[in-house]
């Protein structure tokens, strides 16, 4: 329980980050009209209208506006020379190498919202720069490489500096070292990390203020390699912080030499291994980590007396168990199967942590594990799971979700007399298709199997803030890092993470500096990020007091005649409940009006006493036309 000075601290660094987002946010409102909202063409959610009234910070924003008109002092800072290179981390701003060259100041008026624009820093004698290193792996083709991570860290940075440094002459820049990619064509960017076009894109002119030093980038997600460069970071440069890795091989000996080196490090994701994806069973990988990591029921990461300064801000597969365990007390299932793809690293110790956690609250009753790369009798598995449950969780890879919907369609187990659940954190490739449709001749059946199935998601943000968020970060990827979203590739809960990390981080280094603080201590600054609540990009962000995310989830169901998976209810972390959505319902399969009972009238082997004799046992004959 946080003591009446960290809750009151909370508040206070809470009121920063609305005010923060609406003041740059504004900037960019005022001239740029973003498209209309598109739904996936695969997962549908509501759509939003995008006026600034629909949320609270669009509330700020509308009285920001309402004072835009007054007489308002803003600087405009016009470069006079070149920015020198950078210092060193924790030095001061004169004469060190670490100061920019001189500009002068135009006072100027702001009398509209396209012109209004944030504050900048005023270049002086008085700051002190600390460095914070940033670990991401690139052209990795991953949902959290560099190239869509980036941008947001870079403006989370920047909001931090303009917000939360500020006022205590503290500058943080961001340090890598130089690209081994020649193909990037961003020799402005990497020979002194003039982060020109992300200011112009946020009205804020002059000087830049985001230095770095060289910077070498990893291609592959490899354990080997982050801990060498974590290393070159920590001692070449001092820095204070670690923003990443993302995946979990790169992230497990990075987090421990940060525990040794007593700094913070904070990562977008945490615990989430691939599917199907670059690291697969074939790389070795699972075979190295399978035996810390398969029996481990508290998920990777999670044991933090060996990553002492590690904070997650996406979400821990430690807690699946209760967005699931809320499903079930939804519709009063006490009877479930768990069937295991042990061959995906993913579908693993997702289907561990399921495993143990829901044994604990005795609600498993059957568990099979298979290997996916084998050709295993599918057929079999749902008639074993049969026996035990009407409910049946498939942690398995996504092709292998349409096989096994396609073996349960054929043997008359989607008609309504059974549910199925699978996990696909958000559409990526990197995690598997976990879709009915692959353009084949089982497309039809396929997707009438579907309708048996309840998926269980990542909650992704679709508040207007967000869209207008991604939309930057759409333009800073193409701008700075040379990568262009496709059409209907999603600014990512993950991107969102990472920006909220790196913001939560500066709330947490701004306290320690009104309290007089050493800046160094990473295990004090780790605390203050521990156990707290504020309001982030990505909605409400809860760190609990292990320093992982207690995540929002949502429970999407096929909608029968569109074909796509809808969202039904929400788990939300702070709660622990599910929270149907208004106007929503689930489709029943069968023509249902409500789930299958936990145990069936007769039994699961038909053989209750009160059925002897009338012939009601689940018939596995049927076969669809």
């Amino acid at each position: 329980m946080a003591s009446g000075a960290g809750r009151n601290r909370n508040r206070a660094s809470l009121n920063c980050v609305p005010f923060v987002c609406c003041a740059v946010l504004l900037c960019w409102v005022g001239c740029h009209t973003p498209p209309p909202v598109t739904a996936h063409p695969r997962d549908h959610r509501p759509t939003v209208q995008r006026s600034v009234e629909d949320t609270e910070i669009g509330q700020l924003l509308s009285s920001l506006l309402d004072g835009a008109g007054r007489d308002g002092d803003d600087y405009n800072l016009e470069e006079d020379g070149e920015p020198t290179g950078g210092g060193a981390a924790g030095s001061a701003g004169s004469g060190n190498g670490s100061s920019l060259a001189g500009g002068h100041i135009d006072r100027v008026h702001k009398r509209s919202l396209s012109n209004l624009e944030i504050q900048p820093i005023i270049d002086d004698t008085n700051y002190t720069v600390y460095h914070v290193g940033v670990l991401m792996a690139s052209h990795l083709d991953s949902p959290f490489d560099l190239e869509r991570c980036g941008p947001a860290i870079d403006l989370a940075l920047e909001l931090v500096n303009q917000s939360l440094m500020k006022v205590h002459n503290v500058r943080l820049s961001k340090v890598q070292r130089r690209g081994i990619y020649s193909d990037w064509r961003l020799d402005w960017y990497l020979s002194t990390c003039r982060n020109v076009h992300m200011q112009q894109a946020f009205g804020i002119h002059g000087r830049p203020r985001t230095t770095c030093a060289e910077r070498e980038l990893y291609a592959t997600c490899s354990g080997s390699k982050s801990p060498g460069l974590a290393a070159d970071l920590h001692f070449k440069h001092g820095v204070i912080a670690f923003i990443g890795p993302a995946c979990a091989f790169a992230l497990e000996p990075v987090a421990q030499l940060a525990d040794y080196w007593n700094t913070p490090i904070i990562t977008g994701m945490g615990d989430q291994p691939p599917s199907e994806g670059e690291l697969s069973v074939t790389s070795g990988i699972l075979g190295r980590l399978s035996n810390r990591w398969k029996n481990d029921s508290s998920g990777m990461f999670k044991d933090k007396s060996r990553y002492q300064t590690l904070t997650r801000m996406s979400y821990c597969q430690c807690r699946l168990k209760l967005v699931f365990s809320s499903i079930f007390r939804q519709f009063g299932w006490r009877h479930i199967a768990l069937i295991i793809d042990r061959s995906d690293l993913f579908s693993l110790t997702v289907g561990k942590n399921l495993e143990y956690g829901l044994k604990d609250e005795e609600l498993l009753k059957f568990v099979r594990e298979l290997d996916g790369n084998d050709e295993e009798d599918i057929e079999a598995y749902l008639k074993d799971a049969s026996m035990y449950a009407r409910v049946i969780i498939l942690s398995v890879r996504g092709s292998l979700v349409r096989k096994f919907m396609l073996s349960a369609l054929a043997l008359g187990m989607t008609r309504g007399e059974f549910t199925f659940l699978d996990v696909e954190i958000f559409q990526s490739s990197y995690w598997g298709d976990h879709y009915w449709e692959l353009g084949d001749e089982d497309d039809f059946k396929a997707r009438k199997s579907y309708e048996a199935l309840l998926r269980v998601s990542l909650l992704q943000p679709t508040s207007p803030t967000y869209q207008y968020f991604a939309e930057k970060v759409r333009a800073l990827a193409k701008q700075d890092y040379n990568y262009t979203f496709v059409e209907d590739e999603e600014v990512n809960f993950f991107i969102g993470a990472f920006f909220d990390g790196v913001y939560l981080l500066g709330m947490a280094l701004n306290d320690t500096l009104n309290e007089g603080g050493d800046i160094r201590d990473g295990t004090a600054i780790t605390r203050k990020m521990w156990g707290r609540d504020f309001e982030g990009i990505t909605g409400h962000v809860r760190i609990d007091d292990n320093g992982d995310r207690d995540a929002d989830y949502s429970i999407l169901d096929l909608d029968p005649i569109t074909g796509r998976f809808e969202v039904v209810a929400h788990y939300y972390g702070i709660t622990r409940e599910y929270s149907p959505v208004k106007g929503k319902k689930i489709h029943w399969p069968g023509g249902r009006e409500g789930p299958p009972p936990d145990v069936p009238k007769c039994g699961f082997l038909g053989t209750s006493p009160a059925c002897q004799g009338n012939g009601e046992l689940f018939d596995f004959s049927f076969v669809p036309n």
